[in-house]
């Protein structure tokens, strides 16, 4: 048996087989009352005229097939030209377009806002192509250092969205789950700000998304929404180092360091020659090096590898101080 309960009213649509395949109609018959829904406040969207604020969009033949948001200072000059729904040929994304003059088009967004100069574009911040009010529209980022205007983006977005439950891992830890199928642990707090987002992984194993199509790493987006912009010269870095912790972006293992720094806060190579840090066998002894500002510096030879593991835990500690990535001496890394 599949049940559908739209509005409260519950709908029964019969016996089933397989509690999968119940599922499967009822969903389809979510999708086609939904359908009809939005169809019907089109319809009475129509009957009203629109009302203040709403620009109707026609079809070629003169059909009203949808309606376009706009501020109320913008109502008057937009209403003076007819415009029509008009979609993107690869995105499949609607928009609102006129005639400006026989062969010349222009969309709403830049008849409010003004073509940028730099033949940029023009955004709408919720995705919606359809709500042209200026609160909505902006000229597009242009480099990806701007992070701070990203993290904007994303916090106009919350507020857009319902409440939708947090999804939580089997440990209870709020998660985003990748378009891979990986999942990244975030903080409650910062669940529906990334949510809105679609994630992916990059390839050095970061969580990563684009924005205006601007691309940005999850942890940078997240610092820049709880401390602000990142400074030049440093970078987010993840406290537990190794390429599964990459995917850790809880603010508890988040910190800023140096670029150097983090260079030297990463995992051991799974083929290196030795189990320790800035140690490998060399002919007959164990050699230990350390990389500082880029530089690689020498720490000598030593016939045990232990030896070798604590010379370079010495300079780890000269050279990056708390933020040293030492060598566990007690077992193996």
């Amino acid at each position: 048996m599949a049940i559908v309960q739209i509005n409260r009213t519950s709908t029964s649509l019969g016996s089933f087989s397989t509690p999968e395949e119940a599922a499967a109609v009822a969903a389809k018959k979510r999708q086609e009352l939904e359908a009809a829904k939005v169809a019907q406040q089109l319809e009475d969207e129509i009957r009203a005229g629109g009302g203040p604020g709403k620009i109707p969009l026609r079809d070629r033949f003169g059909k009203i097939r949808a309606f376009a948001l706009v501020s109320p200072e913008d109502e008057a000059p937009v209403r003076q030209h007819k415009w029509h729904l008009a979609e993107h040929p690869e995105t499949a994304k609607v928009y609102a377009q006129t005639n400006i003059e026989v062969g010349m088009t222009m969309k709403m967004q830049l008849f409010i806002v003004g073509k940028p100069v730099d033949k940029g574009r023009v955004y709408h911040i919720n995705g919606d192509g359809l709500d042209n009010r200026r609160e909505n529209l902006r000229h597009a980022v242009r480099t990806s250092g701007d992070v701070k205007q990203l993290a904007e983006i994303v916090k106009y977005r919350a507020t857009l969205c319902c409440d939708d439950d947090i999804v939580r891992n089997n440990d209870g830890v709020a998660v985003i789950v990748l378009r891979c199928g990986s999942e990244v642990l975030v903080d409650d707090g910062m669940w529906r700000l990334l949510s809105r987002c679609s994630w992916s992984l990059e390839g050095w194993g970061y969580a990563a998304t684009r924005l205006d199509g601007i691309g940005i790493v999850m942890q940078n987006l997240i610092w820049t929404l709880m401390h602000g912009p990142v400074p030049d010269g440093l970078v987010v870095d993840h406290i537990a180092n190794g390429r599964g912790n990459r995917l850790d972006n809880r603010i508890a293992n988040l910190r800023l360091n140096t670029r150097g720094g983090n260079m030297h806060n990463k995992a051991k190579a799974a083929n290196a020659s030795s189990r320790y840090y800035g140690v490998s066998f060399v002919g007959d002894r164990w050699q230990a090096s350390i990389m500082f500002e880029g530089k690689p510096h020498m720490l000598g030879y030593f016939h045990r590898e232990e030896n070798a593991a604590r010379a370079y835990n010495t300079a780890a500690v000269r050279f990056y101080g708390d933020r040293a990535n030492l060598n566990k001496l007690d077992e193996a890394v």
